[in-house]
């Protein structure tokens, strides 16, 4: 199933937001999360929450994503097996009757690509045709740009690469711009993002045309 034809400020379906804390940013080396949080809602409440540290063997954290995030290497050698949490997980998000909300959440898809890797899995890129990247939604708004409501995962696409330098959408700054109140001593924790995610959907939903 697909994004569908409503407008999402009148829809009523049911999405699932996730994020991932990592080690690195780069893609071309073995980027794996340490910390996975997913949420299930609607426009109106949160039905559940989930939230886990991975535990992975040899773990190397780059030292700005360290930075960032605050690291403290307990986390993964305490944490929950990871292929475990990838089932979990997996039974959310390959379920279609859920759209698929994120900040940067095309990063993301890359990241559980990779994480599939690991346990022999190929690559799964079904969920990108129920994705709704919030950075993406956060430039249509600035740039007053209208969504290609029939093609939104190639407008999403397009959106990555009209970059504009000055443009700044990150959730945080989103936050401020859209008057959802933010503590940012808490953000980088995939947890509490969510929670301020799903804020900003809501908002952005009644800006943009999508």
């Amino acid at each position: 199933m697909s994004i569908g034809s409503d407008l999402l400020r009148f829809s009523d379906r049911k999405l699932l937001l996730f994020d991932m804390e990592t080690n690195g940013l780069n893609l071309q080396h073995m980027t794996l999360p340490f910390q996975i949080a997913w949420i299930v809602a609607d426009r109106k409440q949160v039905f559940e929450s989930h939230q886990y540290y991975l535990k992975w063997p040899d773990y190397k954290m780059g030292k700005r994503a360290g930075e960032i995030t605050e690291f403290n290497p307990n986390w993964v050698k305490t944490g929950t097996d990871p292929e475990h949490v990838l089932r979990a997980f997996e039974s959310y998000l390959t379920n279609d009757q859920y759209l698929v909300v994120g900040h940067n959440i095309f990063y993301d898809m890359y990241i559980y690509q990779l994480w599939r890797r690991q346990f022999g899995l190929k690559p799964n890129w079904e969920p990108l045709s129920r994705l709704i990247d919030t950075n993406l939604l956060a430039r249509a708004y600035k740039e007053g740009w209208k969504p290609d409501r029939a093609n939104l995962k190639a407008w999403q696409y397009k959106a990555m690469a009209a970059f504009r330098k000055g443009v700044k959408t990150n959730l945080t700054l989103m936050c401020k711009e859209l008057g959802v109140p933010v503590d940012e001593t808490k953000t980088h924790d995939a947890a509490y993002d969510l929670t301020i995610n799903w804020q900003v959907y809501l908002k952005l939903i009644n800006l943009v045309e999508i």
